[in-house]
């Protein structure tokens, strides 16, 4: 893996039981934001905001951020489009 892949996505807490991961190639944009995770009793839950083929449910954070980090991120982790409201 390479230390580019490593640096784009970062896990940052935001209370006692709650994490985001960050998609930092993406400064400021609104999309930078990849995952919620919570922490629970023995696993942790992750709300992924991209289509992304991962599980939902984790034994821990970092299992988490790492199978981010193991996929094929060219296509598969681009930010999903919004619905229209037509």
């Amino acid at each position: 893996m390479t230390t580019e892949l490593q640096d784009r996505f970062t896990l940052c807490q935001v209370s006692p039981d709650d994490w985001v991961i960050f998609d930092m190639s993406l400064n400021d944009d609104v999309h930078r934001l990849v995952a919620c995770v919570s922490e629970h009793d023995g696993f942790v839950q992750v709300r992924w905001f991209r289509n992304l083929p991962l599980p939902e449910q984790f034994a821990t954070r970092d299992e988490a951020l790492g199978m981010l980090l193991a996929l094929d991120l060219t296509a598969a982790a681009r930010p999903a489009a919004l619905a229209s409201a037509s």
